[in-house]
């Protein structure tokens, strides 16, 4: 805004203002009439939301027949010109007139109005007349500005006439092109800064990054200070006597956007937040197919492992069976060599004893001549001894040989039975 001011000519048109101001309360008051009617047209619409960090406030607009311009209603004298949307009523100039009765002081209020030429944000630094204060400073950065939109009311922006630059005493800075705006605001005591931005159109989302008091670019720089406190957004469910206020913090983003906090329509008139959440479900979903081709292929892997284990197990069988069948031929080579051994022992032995049978026999036959001569008694007794050898023959295997006798005759006989016996 700019300085304040008290020269002489003010105080000679002081009549002259009175008279002003209480025709400008009159229309002022006709037109809050309007803005009342207006807003019970849209009263009970959430489409908008004001959002701060996880905190999301329904904001309903204030909605009237007039334009943003003349809501405001910022006074500045018509000597000075710049695209500013102020008129010249007689004052009270460099102020808000328009929403008094919605500011308070020390207090930066912000909300939306939906008049003829659209959607518009709308904000005002401090209350008209606070003699009370010395001023303040706030300097906001406006992210995401639509391409169609631009400040119909710059409170303050004058230019002097004669250079076309701002005027001497006109300290706020405007640097709004693109999209992205930044406003130094300053103001003297019993003033107010702010504008209005629009139209938004639809599916908007602007976000203002405040700089207040001391974070301001031009704190203490031309007026004594007195800072803002509170940051109020109004929303106007009940019209215009009953707004609802919401204090923010002073010092975090704050984005104003088309849609409720419970979703957000697109510029069909849509639910956007049924989009976002089919591109979140979307993204779910392939994060969940990476996530499975991710298991599958370690399954696979693991499978692969589990199946060169067995592999390896079977081989390890395998060469364990090879091994244990070669053993076991092995061992049934060896018993069946130790049988071989054996018999060939058997008929070793068995070849002996027949040998030995033979020398017996070559011995007795050279005893037979000498035993020819012996008695008849003795035949018997030869012939018992020759069967006695052959049934000892039998049991034995060529071993059986019976007692001998004395007579030679039958002891012959019998030694023949039993050698052919016992083999």
């Amino acid at each position: 805004m700019g300085p304040l001011r008290s020269d002489t000519r003010d105080r000679a048109v002081a009549d002259r203002r009175a008279f002003l101001q209480s025709v400008g309360g009159t229309l002022a008051l006709a037109a809050l009439a309007g803005d009342a009617a207006g807003t019970d047209r849209s009263a009970g619409s959430e489409g908008y939301a004001a959002v701060q960090g996880d905190d999301c406030v329904p904001v309903v607009p204030l909605s009237g027949d007039r334009t943003v311009e003349e809501l405001y209603d910022l006074q500045i004298p018509g000597r000075f010109v710049g695209d500013n949307g102020a008129v010249d009523d007689g004052g009270p100039y460099y102020q808000s007139n328009g929403t008094t009765d919605l500011q308070r002081p020390n207090t930066t209020i912000t909300f939306l109005y939906d008049g003829p030429g659209g959607l518009s944000l709308v904000t005002v630094h401090d209350t008209n007349g606070d003699s009370r204060g010395e001023g303040g400073s706030v300097t906001w950065t406006v992210e995401d500005v639509p391409s169609d939109a631009a400040w119909a009311v710059k409170d303050d922006l004058y230019l002097d006439p004669d250079t076309g630059e701002p005027a001497e005493n006109n300290y706020d800075g405007w640097d709004v092109d693109g999209p992205t705006h930044v406003i130094d605001w300053t103001w003297g005591s019993a003033g107010t800064d702010g504008g209005a931005l629009g139209p938004l159109g639809d599916g908007f989302e602007v976000t203002v990054d405040p700089a207040f008091n001391e974070l301001a670019g031009l704190w203490g720089e031309h007026y004594a200070e007195d800072p803002i406190t509170d940051w109020q957004v109004l929303s106007f469910p009940n019209g215009r006597d009953d707004p609802e206020r919401t204090s923010l913090a002073l010092d975090r983003p704050v984005t104003i956007r088309d849609g409720s906090c419970d979703g957000r329509k697109d510029r069909d008139g849509d639910d956007e937040k049924k989009d976002r959440d089919e591109d979140d479900d979307r993204k779910d979903e392939d994060h969940d197919d990476r996530d499975r081709d991710r298991d599958d292929e370690d399954h696979d892997r693991d499978r692969d492992d589990d199946d060169d284990r067995k592999d390896g197990d079977y081989d390890d069988d395998d060469r364990k069976d090879r091994d244990g069948d070669r053993d076991g031929d092995g061992d049934r080579k060896d018993d069946d060599d130790k049988e071989d051994d054996d018999r060939e022992k058997d008929r070793d032995r068995g070849d002996d004893d027949d040998d030995e049978d033979e020398d017996d026999y070559e011995d007795d036959d050279d005893g037979d001549d000498d035993d020819d001569e012996e008695d008849d008694d003795d035949d018997e007794k030869g012939r018992g001894r020759g069967h006695g050898r052959g049934d000892g023959g039998k049991e034995s295997g060529g071993d059986g040989r019976g007692d001998r006798g004395s007579g030679r005759s039958g002891e012959s006989r019998g030694r023949g039975n039993g050698r052919g016996n016992g083999r």
